[in-house]
């Protein structure tokens, strides 16, 4: 019937997580769909879905093309850029006293008992 979703394989590994190859003209014409929105919207890497549904509020689905870089990819990256550059740089000397410590102000009673700083 050409209304049935015929699934040729469904698994599951650590590396890809889940995986279903399965056919029904549903599915062809969502593939189109975002092939065509990830091309409209001139993504490199991943394009972003927004929607909203009453019972679980705003959604993002994030389609991205296999060898590209979702955004926390990206942002893993860049940290680990940045720790890297971090920690070949020299470290400063600070000077003065750190702020907030209780040494960068001296505070005692003036004559009269109040309190000065």
């Amino acid at each position: 019937m050409e209304d049935e979703i015929v699934v040729n394989k469904m698994h599951y590994t650590r590396e890809r997580g889940f995986e279903m190859e399965a056919k029904h003209p549903l599915f062809a014409r969502l593939i189109q769909e975002m092939v065509d929105f990830f091309r409209e919207s001139g993504g490199e890497n991943f394009v972003e879905l927004r929607a909203y549904h009453k019972e679980t509020g705003p959604l993002v689905l994030t389609i991205k093309k296999e060898c590209g870089k979702t955004p926390g990819q990206i942002i893993d990256e860049l940290r680990k850029q940045i720790n890297a550059i971090d920690a070949k740089a020299p470290n400063p000397k600070p000077s003065g006293p750190p702020r907030g410590s209780a040494s960068a102000a001296s505070l005692g009673e003036d004559e009269d008992g109040g309190v000065a700083s």
